[in-house]
């Protein structure tokens, strides 16, 4: 159970540090704003994750009944880890990114909390990252998603990572206000992009092993 929450925080954290809408939304409110009103955002942007995690971890519990099926997935997931990877790496770290840009929620009047949760809740990209996530987890044996203990831990785990990241950066953010240039969010990416590498071999020689290692076998 501890395992499942380390694992889900760890993975939270690290996959909320590229910039995306909830860390720019955080980073643009602390600058034109207040610390507070930051926070605020970083809670709201992290409350979507506990049932985005939650549905991700069912689908995975039912598909691991199925052995055909659950390697096609553990496939997929080595794909989408590598693909994360190399566009990390070589493509996001290439973009300018706006840290100036007014997102789509603040051109409205929303309390900060609506605008981090309208803001995520919205992210087409959160079911698919924890449904990769939580079959990297069962796979590696950090989770057993067949114990009630295990999923609620994951999924606490899955908020609190994000949440924390973001306060992070909303402090973060008060103290180098006047410092956060391009070149450190190239850096940022470069190295989210070389983790998601890392992962993928971890992930992928446990898939070879598993399957196609000596004395295996695909029911």
């Amino acid at each position: 159970m501890i395992g499942a929450f380390i694992f889900a925080f760890a993975l939270s954290f690290v996959g909320s540090l590229p910039p995306g809408p909830g860390n720019l939304a955080v980073l643009h409110t602390v600058l034109n704003k207040n610390t507070r009103a930051g926070l605020w955002v970083a809670f709201g942007a992290s409350i979507p994750e506990i049932p985005y995690s939650f549905l991700a971890v069912l689908a995975v519990q039912y598909v691991s009944a199925f052995k055909s099926f659950n390697l096609v997935l553990e496939i997929i997931t080595a794909s989408v880890l590598l693909i994360m990877g190399i566009y990390t790496l070589f493509f996001q770290s290439k973009k300018e990114t706006n840290l100036d840009k007014q997102s789509k929620a603040e051109s409205f009047q929303f309390h900060p909390f609506w605008k981090g949760f309208i803001i995520a809740v919205f992210n087409p990209m959160l079911v698919a990252f924890w449904l990769i996530t939580s079959k990297m987890a069962d796979n590696l044996g950090w989770l057993d998603p067949h114990k009630i203990g295990d999923k609620a831990a994951f999924v606490l785990g899955t908020a609190v990572g994000a949440g924390v990241l973001l306060v992070c950066v909303a402090f973060f953010t008060r103290l180098i206000r006047d410092k956060i240039t391009q070149k450190t969010i190239t850096l940022i990416n470069k190295s989210i992009g070389i983790m998601f590498l890392v992962l993928f071999l971890v992930h992928g020689v446990k898939l070879f092993l598993k399957y196609f290692g000596e004395g295996s076998a695909i029911v």
